[in-house]
């Protein structure tokens, strides 16, 4: 009885453990996703306009820009590091879940619970990792498309600054 008292103990433990890291996980996953998709979305209009999105505030684009950086090198010094073994989701995930494993019983009425709500935090990773990447190779196809035009880029923006003021300017008239 003591046992069976302490494993109860234990498992409802890791229920809560499990559910506190679901916040910060969700959130992180939710910001990097949100990250690779304002990108993307600027990496568009550079490639439809030659500017970026009027609409979007350039210290949210930047910042847009920063957190796929972040996202990709991460994704990348893992894969480099753990010769291709590992990605950021799986490596991620496993020290999530190293945390609050237990014994895998399947005579366990949470086991199937706790599988679905690995596989969703999994699935999470991997849409943050894989849109960051994309992101990426979105970034170097716009830019690609602004060399092709012959565009006059200025510094490390991959736009023509001086156009897209003009632009603004005349659509704020």
């Amino acid at each position: 009885i003591i046992v069976q008292n302490f494993q109860l103990n234990l498992q409802q433990k890791n229920n809560s453990i499990t559910k506190l890291i679901d916040v910060p996980t969700t959130l992180f996953t939710m910001m990097g996703t949100s990250s690779s998709i304002g990108a993307l979305w600027s990496e568009y209009t550079v490639f439809l306009t030659g500017c970026g999105p009027s609409s979007l505030p350039d210290s949210i684009e930047r910042g847009c820009y920063f957190g796929v950086l972040v996202l990709a090198g991460l994704s990348l010094i893992l894969r480099i590091v753990t010769f291709g073994d590992n990605d950021l989701s799986t490596f991620a995930c496993s020290i999530i879940f190293k945390a609050t494993t237990n014994n895998h019983d399947s005579k366990n009425a949470d086991a199937e619970e706790k599988y679905l709500n690995e596989e969703l935090t999994l699935l999470q990773w991997r849409i943050m990792e894989w849109s960051s990447l994309l992101a990426v190779l979105g970034a170097f196809v716009s830019l690609a498309v602004q060399i092709f035009r012959g565009e006059q880029l200025d510094g490390m923006s991959g736009i023509n600054v001086d156009m897209c003021r003009a632009l603004r300017d005349m659509d704020s008239l």
